[in-house]
């Protein structure tokens, strides 16, 4: 008898073995399927809050264990989705204004992200791999942050003025202002060397040729360079001895040859020489320092707005 009893007690605990991963497998596909927020008419899921955040801090996250990982996304999941929250506010006015992203735009984008690291297609999908994200996902994904960008230079950033006079007046205020030295405006391609300085240099005189083809530089440099193209005002006698030869040798509207240096190659466009006493050394400066400042505040105060004219339910 006693046999049978330790038989059928056996049989309990495998049976519950069993059906123990079962419960908690529906337990964990209920968790991701949890609705964690309303924005209008639109939920966000557990789901996606997490793979959004896991994304977003991926190189933070990168060397935690498995406990350090689920404690910090633990701690931040309210602040990202008030995030997350905006993200979809503002993804719904765009559709108001039926704002739209071309495929070619997020292709154009993707290429100049593969520049930027120096990696080629199987490179980068790897790397959106590690990060748990298919390339369709990362697409989608760049789309948004297109279209938001085109929402807020529509609603919020275009808007924004700040007058000539506005800008000196910042730029004496702030200590800016400098009459008596001379300044090139200048844009530039800056093309990293990295391993490859071959390629590097064939990159640059591919740009130079298309620029004596009549080219526009800003387009060009778009395409070929990382690095903002807009150097803004430059004073003359501060720059590496590689900047201040090649520009002495330009006059306004004309461009370099490629130059190498240690950070690596330059193509340099010399816009106009600023002469001394000519405020225009400083006030594009001061006028984009404003901006800045007033951006800010606006549009804080625009995501304000979105959210007092919505119907938002956090359920977290």
């Amino acid at each position: 008898m006693r046999r049978v009893k330790i038989k059928i007690f056996i049989v309990l605990l495998i049976l519950l073995s069993l059906v123990r991963p079962a419960v908690q497998a529906r337990a964990e596909e209920f968790e991701l399927d949890r609705i964690i927020a309303v924005v209008n008419n639109q939920a966000i899921t557990w789901a996606e809050l997490y793979k959004a955040m896991e994304f977003e801090y991926a190189q933070q996250l990168s060397s935690d264990t498995g406990d350090e990982k689920r404690k910090f996304l633990k701690d931040h999941e309210g602040k990202y989705l008030d995030k997350m929250i905006d993200h979809t506010l503002e993804l719904q006015a765009a559709a108001k204004l039926n704002i739209t992203v071309d495929p070619l735009e997020i292709s154009d984008a993707i290429e100049s992200i593969k520049k930027k690291y120096s990696m080629d297609q199987d490179q980068f999908v790897q790397a959106l791999q590690k990060e748990g994200f298919t390339l369709n996902e990362y697409r989608a994904r760049l789309s948004d942050q297109i279209l938001i960008g085109k929402l807020v230079s529509v609603d919020v950033r275009d808007k924004i003025k700040v007058s000539k006079a506005e800008a000196i007046a910042y730029a004496r205020s702030q200590g800016m202002a400098d009459d008596s030295s001379e300044y090139y405006n200048v844009y530039q391609i800056f093309i990293p060397t990295g391993e490859n300085k071959d390629k590097a240099m064939a990159n640059a005189n591919a740009a130079l040729a298309r620029l004596k083809k009549g080219e526009d530089f800003l387009s060009v440099a778009r395409y070929y360079s990382p690095a903002d193209p807009d150097l803004g005002s430059l004073k003359k006698g501060t720059l590496s001895p590689e900047f201040e030869n090649a520009l002495d040798k330009l006059k306004p509207g004309e461009i370099s040859k490629p130059f190498q240096t240690d950070k690596g190659i330059f193509i340099l466009k010399l816009n106009k020489k600023i002469e001394p006493g000519d405020p225009s050394a400083y006030v594009e400066k001061a006028r984009q320092a404003l901006m800045t400042i007033r951006f800010e505040k606006e549009y804080k105060a625009w995501l304000i707005s979105l959210r007092q004219s919505a119907y938002v339910d956090i359920r977290l």
